[in-house]
């Protein structure tokens, strides 16, 4: 699909460039014409690389048709850097837009003379495209500085109301502590003063008692010695 593509863009960029198929006559579907051309372009011919690079452009071969339209145009064939530039002013499923590559080109075939239709057109109009796409990667770059700042800002006030938080937290768990130590500590206090309280009243009744059975043991003395005087 992505080859058809191509060759589809390709071969209208040729025919608006030159309105022919082949300026030698090329068959496509003669393989002895094909070889005889692609003879010529490794040999160097620029103008045959051109022509070879139509011919597989028309048999939807985009991998060829593009290597030889570039080998024509690095070669300073006029035509080739034309619709290369074309291409890539344009762009297709197999080739990305490239307005930098197409300026390149454009630029190049005017150089060498070959009048390509509404070039200076085109230069411009790819210029403003790219220096639209640099503005666009700039303001893209500043927005994502911005987002990022803004971001670390909103982290930054978070941390800072956790922080608080926190420290909120810690205050009112000390003033419990403070306070269950005080309410234990008076509790111990008062555990402490019930235990004595009972361990004097205890102490009290047993010295009661040892006065009573001192007492008792006094008296029965005291009555056996009357008796025996008795």
């Amino acid at each position: 699909m992505k080859s058809k593509a191509l060759a589809i863009v390709i071969a209208v960029i040729f025919l608006f460039a030159s309105g022919t198929v082949s300026a030698k006559g090329i068959n496509p579907d003669s393989e002895e014409d094909v070889a005889e051309l692609k003879a010529d372009a490794e040999s160097g011919d620029r103008g045959a690389q051109y022509e070879l690079s139509m011919v597989y452009t028309f048999k939807q071969d985009s991998e060829n048709a593009l290597k030889w339209l570039t080998k024509s145009a690095e070669n300073g064939f006029g035509k080739a850097q034309y619709t290369l530039g074309n291409l890539y002013y344009t762009g297709s499923s197999a080739v990305k837009k490239d307005y930098e590559k197409a300026i390149k080109w454009l630029e190049a075939s005017k150089e060498s003379a070959y009048k390509g239709a509404k070039a200076d057109e085109l230069i411009a109009s790819a210029k403003q495209k790219l220096e639209n796409q640099k503005n666009a990667a700039v303001a893209k770059k500043n927005a994502a500085q911005e987002a990022k700042k803004k971001a670390a800002a909103q982290a930054a006030i978070k941390a800072k109301e956790a922080a608080e938080t926190a420290k909120k937290a810690a205050a009112e768990a000390a003033v419990k502590a403070e306070k269950a130590a005080r309410e234990s500590a008076e509790a111990s206090a008062e555990a402490a003063k019930k235990a004595a309280e009972l361990a004097a009243a205890k102490a009290e009744e047993e010295a009661k008692k040892a006065a009573e059975a001192s007492k008792s043991i006094f008296q029965k003395i005291k009555e056996k010695v009357l008796s025996y005087f008795e």
